[in-house]
C-alpha cells in the first residue's frame, strides 16, 4: 500500500536529504526553492512541486520513495534495470501530481468565484443592514 501522507513525505524528504549528506541550505538550492520552503516541505506544511521533485531527482534524491514509500531501485537490486523501471515508476508520479496539481488550482478557481458570489450577494443584499 502507498503512503501518500504528507507528514510521511516530509518525513521521507528529510530521510532522503539526510541519506545524500545534503543541508536543507543546499538541497533548497538544488531544488531551486528558498531555505524556508525546503523547511515546509519536510515539515508537512506544505506539498513540493513538480518543478522541485524534478530538480532534486537529478540531484540522487529518489522521489517515488519519498511519496510512495517504495524504494524501487533498491527494492530490486540496483542495475540497469532498476533505473529504467524507476524512470518509469517516476514518470507516472509526475503525471499524478500533474493531475493533482490541476485539481487543486481549479479548486482554488471555484472558491475564489463561490467567496466572490458570497461577498457581492452580501454586499448587494445587506448593504442597508450593515
Amino acid at each position: 500500500m502507498h503512503d501518500f501522507n504528507i507528514v510521511s513525505v516530509g518525513e521521507r524528504l528529510r530521510e532522503e536529504r539526510k541519506r545524500l549528506g545534503f543541508t536543507q541550505a543546499q538541497l533548497a538550492d538544488y531544488g531551486e526553492v528558498s531555505r524556508p520552503t525546503q523547511y515546509l516541505y519536510e515539515n508537512a506544511e506544505r506539498y513540493p512541486s513538480l518543478d522541485y521533485l524534478r530538480k532534486i531527482h537529478e540531484r540522487g534524491i529518489d522521489v517515488i520513495y519519498v511519496f510512495c514509500g517504495i524504494q524501487i531501485s533498491r527494492a530490486i537490486g540496483g542495475g540497469g534495470n532498476a533505473i529504467l523501471i524507476n524512470q518509469e515508476a517516476l514518470t507516472e508520479v509526475i503525471h499524478a501530481l500533474d493531475a493533482t496539481q490541476v485539481m487543486l488550482q481549479e479548486n482554488q478557481a471555484s472558491i475564489k468565484q463561490v467567496t466572490t458570489s458570497l461577498e457581492n450577494f452580501f454586499e448587494t443584499n445587506y448593504k442597508a443592514v450593515v
